[in-house]
């Protein structure tokens, strides 16, 4: 009989991801959306953090608290990677670096997003809106949808890129090389024509 692979859990990841490569997650629970938001701190080569919480205080105050755990603070981030322009991956970004003088990378394709949300915001209302209601949705469940993204629109604030990052790049974090891939179809990154 063949050995299988062992199943890794998802806390045996995260050890390893600490213990051999110095990544340390930071779970982040959401109040108003009932989820939980991670960001992820690596030392070296410099301090960074991968995505960021919402801009609110009470998110701030658990990033701080799990930078605390591993010996730094916010005002030790030198970079900070967001993987998408969604409020719960960069929404605090620009507060950050503005604390800690980190730099903000992007990926090139959502850039008008990071630089513009409360506007690309609106537009997507607008689009989104048009296609609930053609594939059927009811007013409430439109207004329910509605409601949400209109709480979440002021835990992001717009942030000017320091580093646009392209398909393809090249960067370190810890002892490894990441290469970036873009991966549509979690966020919009090409506006709807009409």
């Amino acid at each position: 009989m063949g050995k299988t692979a062992p199943d890794n859990t998802e806390s045996d990841v995260v050890t390893i991801l600490k213990d051999k490569y110095g990544i340390h997650k930071i779970p982040i629970a959401s109040r108003i959306f009932g989820f939980v938001v991670n960001s992820y701190f690596v030392e070296k080569p410099c301090p960074t953090l991968v995505d960021v919480p919402p801009d609110e205080k009470v998110y701030l105050d658990k990033l701080q608290s799990g930078l605390g755990n591993v010996g730094c603070s916010i005002n030790d981030v030198r970079r900070i990677i967001a993987t998408h322009p969604h409020f719960d991956h960069f929404g605090s970004a620009r507060t950050i670096a503005e604390k800690s003088g980190a730099e903000i990378w992007v990926s090139e394709g959502g850039v008008r997003w990071f630089e513009d949300f409360e506007g690309e915001i609106r537009s997507e209302e607008t689009v989104r809106t048009t296609l609930l209601f053609e594939s059927g949705a009811n007013n409430t469940e439109v207004q329910d949808v509605d409601k949400y993204y209109r709480r979440a629109t002021p835990l992001a604030r717009n942030v000017k890129p320091d580093r646009l990052l392209k398909e393809g790049d090249i960067f370190d974090l810890s002892t490894m090389s990441f290469t970036v891939t873009n991966v549509p179809g979690h966020t919009p990154l090409v506006r709807s024509s009409s």
